[in-house]
């Protein structure tokens, strides 16, 4: 957490391809900068996403989180789009796969996975504190969740994950 006062040099998108990967965890996507709260390698900035914006500077084109929202309450989730939003040029995108709810709890209605399995969809893998699933998600959710952050908004669901598209149409 930055302590009052504390300086710190801001990442720009001009200069950089303007694409800003959050939660990129252990597999960032290349051409990206990345972002995660673990330092780990080619992770340039090492925060909470809900502090990324002390860290970067507005006019990003694409911010990405795969398989990150989750980990965060609706509340907070709602917050941190919001933030993406601030961060994103006019016309900038902002891309969000979250795992489905919905396949999630029909894949274990109807046994197509196991009781195990279950648990560590809905709740996550919870092998260090950050990354527990704490919010769910289906279509209608983060099609809402989106919109209601200023987006035009699209959700594609290809089943177990939903992949959906912000777009940022007002400054």
């Amino acid at each position: 957490m930055l302590k009052q006062n504390e300086m710190i040099e801001r990442y720009d998108p001009v200069g950089t391809d303007g694409q800003l990967e959050l939660g990129a965890g252990s597999s960032p996507t290349p051409g990206y900068i990345h972002n995660d709260i673990r330092p780990l390698n080619h992770i340039e900035i090492v925060c909470d996403i809900r502090e990324i914006a002390n860290y970067v500077k507005s006019g990003w084109t694409t911010i990405k989180m795969a398989h990150c929202l989750e980990h965060f309450s609706p509340a907070e989730a709602k917050k941190i789009v919001k933030i993406c939003y601030d961060l994103l040029a006019f016309s900038g995108a902002l891309t969000i796969d979250v795992p489905n709810f919905k396949w999630q709890t029909k894949a274990h209605t109807f046994q197509e996975i196991s009781d195990e399995e279950a648990v560590y969809f809905i709740y996550g893998e919870q092998d260090y504190e950050e990354n527990t699933h704490r919010n769910g998600f289906t279509e209608a959710s983060l099609t809402k969740l989106l919109t209601d952050t200023g987006f035009r908004a699209i959700v594609n669901d290809i089943g177990q994950v939903l992949i959906g598209t912000g777009v940022k149409w007002e400054d």
